[in-house]
């Protein structure tokens, strides 16, 4: 389930790359209009947005909490990093609404690369929490055969 709402994450990351990757060559075509428009979503659209994010955050914090795998700490740590990045994002776009129109390319492009940096942190984060996943069914397989033997 963590490695799940985790890949949800970097399908958000991705979705906001496509746009980015024109940005960061030049063409703020196609990005300038998808970010303005996401700068006036409302309360619950936000929420239901960022709804999977916390749920994953706190699915990890309770795996970190049961099962005490490195693999679940350094997934939870590399999850916190690129929600940084988001929140480095997410000031950007704030900037990019008061921003005068030559500025904005500069911040489409800062927020280009700051996906680019989330990328392999959500990515590694989602492979982490999913091998700590299968560590803990392996755990209870092995567990439940030494029941049936006992």
């Amino acid at each position: 389930m963590r490695a799940a709402g985790l890949g949800v994450f970097m399908g958000f990351i991705l979705i906001d790359l496509a746009f980015d990757l024109e940005s960061m060559a030049g063409d703020v075509s196609s990005s300038k209009p998808f970010y303005f428009a996401r700068a006036r979503h409302g309360v619950a659209s936000r929420l239901i947005l960022l709804g999977p994010l916390f749920l994953t955050l706190v699915l990890q914090l309770i795996a970190c909490w049961r099962h005490r795998l490195p693999e679940d700490i350094f997934a939870l740590a590399l999850n916190i990093a690129a929600n940084c990045g988001g929140a480095y994002v997410l000031v950007k776009r704030k900037e990019m609404e008061a921003a005068a129109p030559e500025e904005v390319p500069l911040l489409l492009a800062a927020i280009g690369y700051a996906h680019v940096a989330m990328l392999p942190l959500a990515l590694s984060a989602v492979l982490l929490a999913h091998r700590a996943e299968l560590e803990v069914t392996r755990r209870s397989v092995t567990l439940n055969k030494q029941r049936k033997v006992s």
